[in-house]
């Protein structure tokens, strides 16, 4: 059985439960929440726990007139420091979300090619709640485009790394 607890942006519990997957079985978030996770609010956070050891995975794609989202996590893990490129076509941003009750701090650093540093911004984020890169700097690639994008806390987080933009 693995249990679940999505935590809205603010760190309240939006909808928790659990579901049964089989050894070597997978199961679906789509099935056991009847729909997208996003039904509950966006950016969220899932928390997941299991006596077994789990594998979990995450991506998305969105094809609506010529527009596309894919969103991939950074890793499984919490950690307090994380160092990823900005890909993508038009936009780029994370989403950082705190695994801990209590408030993280977090800085986000956005370096160029060269590995200047472009700028830097300081967030708390909420006890069990998250907070996307977009509303603390705007577009990722207004400030560096390749960028690398540098993020640490006080706290375990996990990073979501996502773009959209035109697809031909």
């Amino acid at each position: 059985s693995v249990s679940f607890t999505i935590y809205g942006s603010d760190g309240t519990v939006l909808h928790s439960g659990s579901v049964d997957v089989p050894a070597l079985g997978m199961a679906s978030s789509w099935d056991f929440l009847s729909g997208s996770v996003y039904q509950y609010g966006s950016p969220v956070v899932v928390a997941l726990t299991s006596t077994e050891k789990i594998v979990v995975d995450h991506g998305c794609w969105s094809k609506c007139a010529g527009w596309g989202v894919t969103e991939m996590p950074l890793s499984a893990s919490a950690g307090t420091s994380f160092k990823f490129p900005a890909w993508g076509w038009s936009y780029s941003w994370a989403v950082i979300g705190n695994t801990d009750a209590a408030a993280a701090a977090v800085t986000v650093k956005i370096y160029d090619l060269n590995g200047v540093e472009k700028t830097a911004v300081t967030a708390t984020v909420p006890g069990h709640g998250s907070v996307r890169t977009w509303e603390l700097l705007g577009n990722i690639y207004s400030h560096a485009a390749p960028a690398m994008i540098a993020i640490e806390s006080d706290k375990n987080i996990v990073v979501n790394s996502g773009r959209w933009g035109r697809y031909a």
